[in-house]
């Protein structure tokens, strides 16, 4: 026998957790994205780590879990480093003031070729068809006052199509490719500044990244002015858009439908997924009855969506029975105050109906009817032959009632282009 006994082997199971990081991070070499950091924004080095360090983790965090700067270490501290190209000794360096220092530098003025060079990157490097370019913008609301800024992009007061008019704002526009929406360039812009007046220069920047002049530019219905549509035609480039409602074809052929002088014959061209399944296919119709060009010449597509037409008349509806409701809470205050008079009682029925939009689609008579009432004189017990005095009031109504004489057609959805 052996004078001693072999222990057993206890096998150790070790876990680390890569994530989708490594796909990440060959994607992220793959752009360049470090070379490109460090020569816009030079090294950068701060206690062990340098801009493109810092700059590569924060996208490896957007990418996967988002969340405040303070929180980033301690979430690459729960993920194997060597997936984040970091080092053991890197990590307890890594801080909210390090990465608050390379974000500085990303938006000094080094860094604004950062975001160009490396769409002309990917561009080239994943053989992208930029032949069309769809552009949008939105608004990031932000807590705060910030009356250091003065200067563009100022952060202000505007149109917040975040619905919260009481927080100041800036706009930030993107340009992605109809190639798998991959991002090209992106403005940001005062808070105050609308829609319509960055085509322009953002037109002009994307000539400058493409290198190319006949590219198709998709916006929305801002885009739809004289002056933008005139710029991109210009230089040899299209254009599709959505016209608005303020345009004299639109009021022209709607009212064409209204009196029944034209007969839409709408044809589906097209059918695709709804946003609700319950709802069926979203199916588009198209028709050549309406005006076939602008006043500027510019190309018109009428087209009819199922699923518009559909919100539409319950947008309608709702609005309906929302004026009907505040109209009939009227009567209580019928005969009193600016309500006393047939003039009066219609203003504000005229009001209402303006307030919610549904002057088309219902009517309201105004009615009234004149009530006599004998009172006694005396306040004693009244006798016969006593005196007495005659009493005339005016009792209103409001009745509504929907109306389908003044009501419009289904709208149609309109694009404008460049053919």
């Amino acid at each position: 026998m052996p004078e001693y006994i072999q222990q057993p082997i206890r096998p150790r199971l070790d876990a680390h957790l890569l994530g989708p990081h490594p796909v990440v991070h060959h994607f992220l070499e793959r752009m360049g994205l470090r070379g490109i950091l460090r020569d816009a924004l030079e090294s950068g080095i701060h206690r062990g780590l340098d801009h493109a360090e810092t700059l590569s983790l924060l996208v490896h965090n957007v990418l996967t879990s988002r969340g405040a700067l303070y929180w980033v270490p301690e979430w690459a501290s729960s993920i194997e480093l060597s997936a984040l190209r970091l080092t053991p000794g890197q990590l307890p360096r890594l801080n909210d003031d390090r990465l608050a220092r390379s974000l500085d530098a990303l938006v000094s003025a080094r860094g604004r070729t950062v975001f160009f060079r490396l769409a002309v990157g990917v561009v080239e490097d994943f053989e992208l068809d930029c032949s069309r370019v769809h552009f949008d913008t939105t608004t990031v609301t932000l807590f705060g006052q910030y009356k250091a800024s003065k200067t563009e992009p100022e952060i202000t007061y505007g149109h917040s199509k975040a619905h919260r008019p009481d927080l100041k704002q800036l706009r930030f526009g993107l340009n992605v490719t109809a190639d798998g929406a991959v991002p090209l360039l992106h403005s940001v812009h005062s808070g105050n500044r609308t829609d319509n007046s960055v085509h322009v220069q953002n037109v002009d920047r994307l000539r400058e990244l493409l290198g190319r002049e006949d590219f198709t530019y998709v916006a929305d219905s801002k885009l739809c002015t004289k002056a933008n549509l005139e710029h991109v035609a210009a230089y040899g480039g299209h254009f599709v858009t959505v016209m608005p409602r303020t345009r004299k074809e639109y009021w022209d052929f709607r009212e064409s439908l209204r009196v029944g002088t034209v007969k839409a014959g709408w044809r589906p061209v097209l059918a695709g997924p709804s946003r609700w399944a319950e709802d069926g296919p979203d199916v588009y119709a198209s028709t050549s009855k309406g005006p076939a060009t602008t006043e500027e010449g510019w190309r018109i597509v009428w087209f009819r969506s199922s699923q518009k037409a559909r919100l539409d008349a319950e947008s309608r509806e709702g609005r309906t029975r929302r004026a009907q409701t505040e109209i009939a809470l009227l009567t209580p205050k019928l005969g009193k105050r600016e309500l006393r008079t047939a003039k009066g009682v219609g203003e504000r029925t005229d009001a209402i109906l303006a307030h919610y939009g549904v002057a088309d689609f219902l009517r309201v008579d105004v009615s009234f009817r004149v009530v006599t009432e004998e009172r006694d004189l005396r306040r004693s017990r009244p006798k016969p032959g006593d005196p007495k005095k005659t009493i005339r009031s005016t009792k209103f109504g409001v009745p509504s009632r929907e109306t389908r004489r003044r009501s419009p057609p289904r709208r149609a959805s309109t694009a404008c282009s460049l053919s």
